[in-house]
């Protein structure tokens, strides 16, 4: 998303991330197996004073194409996520897109889906604007969706499932089109939502992909147009790459 001088420009991270708080919700199937494996993860150090883990730019971090070029002592700047383990349940907070889609594929390749699987998705609907008064907002990342108001609302994700359930009769389909249709018309989507990710019956590409929208419809509505829907995006997005 480009700076422009005349539009209102959000928080962004040491990568150049446009922030925006995201939460993994993830499963741990085989608890001491999970334990070796993410002791054996270099880039993640434990932080026994807040009781998480870190997870940190640095060793195999430094091997993937996710880069923080700036030079800072503010070590703050160089984690990328916070961990924290609880019972059979494990929190990733990280605060952008791009760092969400990177902790899905690491940790994925790091533990296997028969030890840890991915969930849902925790997932802030606004942008802020870079301002010295907002600068602690999101701070700690890892108490970001503490207490709000969180939506669970995946009504959208059943129906596209149905679409393409090949089972479904045409008459059906079509109904269920129409009722997509209808819903992306008039939805406004809650600051605060959680979702399923569907990561391992879907390709990264695809959650990535309507993320980037979700924050598009964000940087929307932060320069003014509050009342935009995802269809309308989606109309605009159209006739602009039509011109």
């Amino acid at each position: 998303m480009n700076k422009s001088s005349n539009q209102i420009i959000p928080f962004f991270n040491a990568a150049n991330d446009i922030m925006q708080p995201i939460r993994l919700h993830c499963k741990i199937l085989k608890l001491k197996d999970f334990e070796t494996k993410i002791n054996r993860i270099k880039c993640i150090d434990f932080n026994p004073e807040y009781k998480l883990f870190h997870w940190c730019y640095s060793n195999e971090m430094l091997n993937t194409s996710y880069k923080i070029k700036q030079k800072t002592t503010n070590n703050e700047l160089w984690i990328l996520g916070k961990i924290q383990v609880e019972n059979n349940s494990v929190l990733i907070s990280i605060n952008s897109i791009e760092r969400a889609i990177l902790a899905l594929k690491f940790f994925n390749s790091k533990i296997d889906k028969s030890i840890l699987i991915f969930e849902t998705m925790d997932f802030y609907n606004k942008l802020l604007e870079m301002s010295e008064t907002n600068k602690n907002f999101y701070s700690p990342i890892e108490l970001f969706f503490v207490n709000k108001p969180i939506i669970c609302d995946n009504s959208t994700s059943i129906i596209v499932d149905e679409i393409i359930n090949y089972n479904q009769k045409k008459g059906n389909k079509q109904k269920l089109l129409e009722q997509l249709y209808n819903k992306m018309i008039t939805e406004q989507l809650p600051e605060y939502e959680n979702f399923p990710i569907y990561f391992y019956e879907d390709i990264i590409e695809n959650i990535e992909s309507r993320l980037f929208m979700k924050q598009k419809l964000a940087y929307e509505h932060l320069n003014g147009n509050i009342k935009m829907t995802m269809f309308e995006l989606i109309q605009k997005l159209i006739v602009e790459n039509t011109k």
